[in-house]
């Protein structure tokens, strides 16, 4: 902050949440605030020229409109291998929305690193879920997911804008197989933690994205043809927020089993 003027230092508030999680202090700052709407962007992100005053125009324009994003754009700081490709980008939380304006159909959701709300809209749906997000050393995410599902719900807009980018930084420790492997696991953790929230249904997540992310990385490496994924269910009990995973990888004739257990809360 040592480079702004002394009337933007007057405007910045910091605000500090004792307890560790994104969803915490993302919760924090939206009770803190004193605005109408409510920009988020990740420290690794670089906001493009004008970036919030072109969200706040877009809200101007229609009150309906509950949520603004746009595009991320994939600021790699060393060249990636050749099968690092634009299918693996949204693990990087970069992905192309819309070359034009448009509105996102019920179920498409903004990446947290470029996303904007009304305020009194964050209020009603009880801020980001504080049982995922990131937390320590794990890569929970989908914390938004809850935001999105209630502005679904209340037939609200979603506008996704070309004028409001982002570009994210990536660094050479995200370009490596072990992170995918990594961070498709706890993707399918988060999705299962959700759909078992809100749904009431429990989803083995964690399989579906590990195949994905597991032939996504065969196939763009050249290996041998992909092969099957075994997984046992992911056990989630939400009465005291634990969860249990067990995985089990089978490729060529080599395995290896890898557990995991965690608690939120």
């Amino acid at each position: 902050m040592s480079h702004l003027d002394a009337e933007s230092k007057s405007r910045l508030r910091y605000v500090h949440e004792p307890q560790p999680g994104l969803s915490l202090a993302r919760n924090a700052g939206i009770h803190a605030s004193e605005g109408t709407y409510i920009a988020f962007i990740d420290d690794d992100g670089l906001a493009e020229p004008e970036w919030l005053e072109q969200i706040v125009q877009r809200f101007d324009a229609n009150d309906k409109i509950a949520s603004v994003g746009g595009n991320i754009f994939p600021v790699f700081e060393e060249t990636p291998p050749s099968w690092v490709t634009p299918q693996l980008y949204p693990y990087f939380s970069c992905f192309i929305f819309s070359k034009e304006e448009t509105f996102l159909e019920p179920g498409r959701y903004f990446f947290g690193t470029n996303m904007a709300f009304r305020k009194d809209v964050l209020l009603a749906s009880g801020g980001f879920d504080a049982r995922l997000g990131r937390k320590g050393n794990s890569l929970l995410s989908n914390e938004e997911w809850t935001v999105f599902h209630y502005i679904d719900q209340q037939n609200l807009l979603k506008l996704s804008s070309p004028q409001v980018n982002v570009h994210h930084i990536i660094p050479p420790s995200r370009l490596i197989r072990r992170f995918f492997i990594r961070r498709l696991w706890w993707q399918g953790v988060s999705d299962t933690v959700f759909n078992s929230s809100w749904t009431g249904e429990t989803m083995v997540g964690h399989q579906e994205r590990l195949e994905q992310v597991w032939r996504l990385l065969r196939l763009a490496s050249g290996e041998a043809p992909y092969r099957s994924l075994d997984q046992t269910p992911c056990v989630f009990n939400l009465s005291d927020g634990r969860y249990h995973l067990r995985a089990l990888h089978r490729s060529g004739g080599r395995t290896m089993q890898t557990q995991q257990q965690r608690y939120f809360s």
